[in-house]
Parts: C-alpha cells; structure tokens; sequence
C-alpha cells in the first residue's frame, strides 16, 4: 500500500496535470479560432475586391483575365489563389495547382453559393472562401478564393511544442510542491508517530509532542496523550496492586511452609506425611510464583539495579549445572558441559545466575527420559567482543507459531508443555535481566527435535 503522503501527491498532479491539459486544449483551440476568423475576414475582403472587378464597369467586354486580377492585393494575405466556377461547377479559370476537383467535397450537389472549408491543395492546407459573382445583377459565376494556412499551423505546432514542455515541467513542479506540502503537514504527525513507537510499558510517562496549531493533527495528538495517560494509570494501578499482594502473600506463604513442615515431623501417618509433603511441594511453587511477580514488579517501576562485578562465565555456568544435576537424575537426563576456555565479563553474579539456572531447569524440564541437555560456553566469531551461553535439549520443542512469545508473561504454550509445573515468568524474567547486561537472548526450536536458547552478552563493559 502506497503511504497516504504519496497518495495526496499523485491524486493533486493528477487533478492539476487534467486542469492544465483542459486548459491548454481551450487555449489551442481559442487560438486556432481566432487566427482561422482573422484569415477569414482577409480572405472575405479579398473577395469583395475581386467581386467588384467582375461587377464594376468595364471598358472592355468579357470577363477580367488572371493578370488583371493579380493586381489586386488585401493586407495581411501573402499568396492567394482564386478560380472561378461556372454555377455547373465547370472551371472558367484557375491559378495552377488550384483546378482540380471541380465540384470540391464540401460543396459537392449543392446550390448554396457562399461556404468557408478547409482543403489540402498538394502537401499544405489551404482556407478557401466562395462568393457569388453578380453580372447584370444575376449570379453567373462562383468565385473561390484560398490562402495557405501555413503561418496559423506554425504558431499552432510551437504552441504544441510549448504546452509539450511546459505542461510536463509545470506536473514536476506541482508534484515537488504538493509533495512538500504534504510532508510539512505530516511532519507533526511522523514526529508523534516516532514518539509512539518508544512508547512501551517501561516508559509511559512519555507523551506525544503536540503542534502549536490548534488543528486536526493536534487533536489527535491530545486524544492519544489522554489516552496514553489513562493507560499509564491503569498499569500503575496492577503494578502497586502486584507488588502489594506479592508483598503480603509471602508472610503468610512462609508461616504455611512452617506449620506444614512442623506438621510432617510430627505425623505418624504415611498418607499423611504424602499429603503434607505434597502440600509443601505447592507451597513452594506458589512462593516461587510470588517472588517471580515481585521480581517483575520491581524491574517495571525501575526499582532492580546491577550490582556489577568482574565474574568468570565459565564458572558460573558450572555452578547453575551443579545446582540442576539432582533435577536432572531424578528425570534421568544427562547434562553435558563445553567450555574451552575462561571468560570473565562484568554483571551481576546472582541475575546471570538466575538466567543459566532457569534455562538449564527448562531444558530439564522438557526433555523425555534418558536424554541429554548440552551446555556451552563460546566467543563469537561473527560477533566479535560478545560471548554466548548455549542450552540445547531434545525435548518436545516448541511450535513456530509459539516461539515469538515464549518470552512473555504467563506463556505456558501448548498442551504437552502447559502440564509441566512452573508460573511462564521465568523467560520473561530472563529476558529482562539479559537486557539490563547489553545482550540479548534467543531461540531456536523444532517441534518434537528440541530447543536452543542462546544468551549473547558483550565482553566489554556495560
């Protein structure tokens, strides 16, 4: 689709290019008019002379020769030609080249005596008039005048040639002029265009630059701040109500775990204990869940900073295996590690921690019995000064239609993969703590072969 800028130009050059062209056709042909009437007035006083050499009075009998006729000039009439005709149409005389066709198209079977045409006397066009000749107060003869029309085509063909050049350039300058127009008129609107484009959750408090004039562009402009402001407020509003009951959620969470475990110390019953341990197993899965939503909570108002320090990539990449080897056996799954050399980056110890551990746990988590999970630590070659964290599994994959959003709250994707335990903030949370490093993560997944995520982080500082 064409951007509505270019849609205003070329509907403007086309309704300008139809005036103009409507305009230069009534100038050619008022033009062309004016010039045929005033070689018509010559042509009819030409006539009228030669008229009266017919019909005035003679000193000697017959009909006035050629040579006789040449004498008479009108102004403004540089070469003409006569012939007359008897009322049959028969030539009496003729100048050369103007004998041919006796009885002419235009007057062919007519009786009508006086008529103005346009012929073509060998290559050019001629204007031919013809009168009535009068002897003794009787019509005997028609007399036909011509005169080329050679000077009216030339000034008709540089006019041509003029509206051919003009028109063409004027269309230029009226598309440059409509299309400046058009883009001073949309410059307020691309720059509120450009401002909405930054605007994301993070950042609501921005709002859109309006125009000094008071026009249809500002009012948009103001209906969107409003817009924007109230949506402001209602995010603030989940985000204190999230961070609040996160807050308060965890007290009593902790007091439950507490009684629960002193219950199952005290339980003599093993159906009992199985209940009390699956009571704890819950527990803790909604107090992880409560700490991921304080967690996000925090990173929305701004509130999580970097405790930045020198660390060892490859160490902590060991260390988030070692924390997942229990995971893994109980699952049989096999973690392999690639790390061939140290690498020592500046970050903050306990979030890139929390990232490797939470992809290594997915992995886990969605790899069938007897599998394997690889875990890689690697400089780039492509990207130089950036280094990647590998975690590769062969479990069940994700769809390409899910990957786009495995990064967002609450994802819990499709059925094989929603059964599995876990709240769908990990990733999101990941994401979050990889951005605040200068990097970025990814990944790569086909169903039913397995999942690559990829954390890319900078060796430099941030």
């Amino acid at each position: 689709m064409l951007p509505i800028k270019i849609k205003i130009v070329l509907a403007s050059t086309l309704v300008f290019g139809v005036l103009v062209t409507v305009f230069a056709t009534i100038v050619y042909e008022s033009l062309s008019d004016s010039e045929v009437a005033k070689l018509d007035a010559r042509l009819e006083s030409h006539a009228h002379k030669i008229q009266t050499e017919f019909e005035g009075d003679r000193t000697e009998p017959g009909l006035p020769s050629l040579s006789e006729l040449d004498s008479v000039h009108t102004e403004g009439l540089a070469t003409t030609r006569i012939r007359l005709l008897t009322l049959e149409k028969d030539i009496v005389f003729a100048d050369s080249g103007f004998d041919f066709d006796t009885r002419m198209k235009w007057n062919a079977g007519s009786r009508v005596t006086e008529h103005k045409a346009k012929v073509k006397i060998g290559h050019a066009k001629y204007r031919v008039q013809q009168w009535p000749v009068e002897i003794n107060d009787k019509i005997e003869y028609l007399l036909q005048v011509a005169s080329p029309m050679k000077e009216i085509e030339s000034s008709l063909d540089q006019l041509t040639v003029l509206f051919i050049i003009v028109i063409p350039a004027a269309l230029l300058v009226a598309g440059c002029v409509a299309f400046f127009i058009a883009v001073m008129a949309f410059k307020p609107m691309m720059k509120m265009v450009n401002t909405a484009e930054q605007i994301s959750a993070t950042n609501l408090h921005a709002r859109l630059e309006l125009p000094k004039a008071r026009d249809e562009v500002h009012m948009l402009g103001r209906a969107l701040n409003d817009m924007i402001e109230r949506i402001d407020n209602t995010i603030k509003g989940q985000r204190q109500f999230i961070a609040d009951a996160s807050h308060e959620l965890r007290t009593p969470l902790t007091i439950i775990r507490s009684e629960l475990e002193y219950a199952e110390r005290l339980a003599r019953n093993s159906s009992m204990k199985e209940s009390i341990t699956t009571s704890l197993t819950e527990v803790d899965r909604l107090s992880s869940m409560v700490n991921d939503l304080l967690t996000l909570a925090q990173l929305d108002a701004a509130r999580v900073k970097l405790e930045l320090s020198q660390l060892r990539l490859d160490e902590l990449l060991l260390e988030c295996v070692q924390a997942t080897r229990a995971i893994a056996k109980k699952k049989d799954v096999k973690i392999e590690v690639f790390v061939k050399e140290a690498v020592e980056v500046s970050g903050d110890h306990e979030k890139l921690k929390s990232v490797v551990f939470n992809l290594l746990d997915n992995a886990i988590k969605y790899s069938g019995r007897k599998s394997v999970v690889s875990a890689s630590l690697v400089l780039n070659q492509t990207t130089p000064q950036t280094v990647s964290i590998i975690i590769h599994d062969r479990g069940i994959g994700i769809p390409k239609s899910e990957q786009a959003a495995v990064f967002g709250r609450f994802y819990r994707g499709s059925m094989p993969r929603s059964k599995t335990d876990g709240s769908g903030l990990g990733l999101a949370i990941a994401q979050r703590f990889v951005e605040m490093h200068g990097g970025k993560i990814s990944v790569e997944s086909e169903e039913g072969k397995g999942s690559t995520f990829t954390v890319q982080l900078p060796l430099g500082g941030i």
